[in-house]
Order: C-alpha cells, then sequence, then structure tokens
C-alpha cells in the first residue's frame, strides 16, 4: 500500500518561492554574519575592494538585512564617491 502524503497538497500551477523554501518545515539558509560584516568593512577601509566586490555581490548575497541595507546604501553611493582623492585644504 502507498504511503499517505501530509500536508495540503500543491497544485500544478502554483509556483515555489525559492526565498523561502524550506523556511516552513524551520529549516534556516546559509548563512555567515562575520563574513558579511568582513566584506563591508573592508569596503568601507580599502577602496580597491569596493570595485571588486560590486562585481562580485548583489545585495541577496547578504542575508542579514541590516547588511543587506548597508551594501544597497553603498551601491547607491557609486564607486566614484570611493576613488576621489582627498581634497587638499588651503
Amino acid at each position: 500500500m502507498p504511503a499517505q502524503r501530509t500536508g495540503t497538497p500543491r497544485k500544478k500551477d502554483q509556483t515555489v518561492n525559492l526565498e523561502t523554501l524550506g523556511l516552513e518545515i524551520g529549516n534556516k539558509p546559509p548563512q555567515a554574519p562575520d563574513v558579511e560584516e568582513a566584506v563591508l568593512g573592508a569596503m568601507l577601509l580599502e577602496p580597491s575592494c569596493v570595485d571588486l566586490a560590486m562585481e562580485e555581490l548583489t545585495p541577496s548575497c547578504f542575508y542579514d538585512p541590516k547588511h543587506r541595507m548597508i551594501f544597497e546604501a553603498m551601491m547607491r553611493c557609486g564607486v566614484m564617491v570611493w576613488k576621489q582623492p582627498p581634497q587638499a585644504s588651503p
């Protein structure tokens, strides 16, 4: 005798949200807050890291919403802000 399925059946036209897949049963997606902090810190301290990070990362790479917001703000500021030389004082 086949095993009975429990839960609500999924309709054929119902799409699966990959962002929340697994959260329904208590699984957490991969996360590394210390790495996220290190990336953001490197971007703030070393201007050459900004270009590399902007090429390789997207806001969805950050699990922590606060880190995602900081990265998005850095993207909005633009790379040119980071590369401007300091202005000499008169």
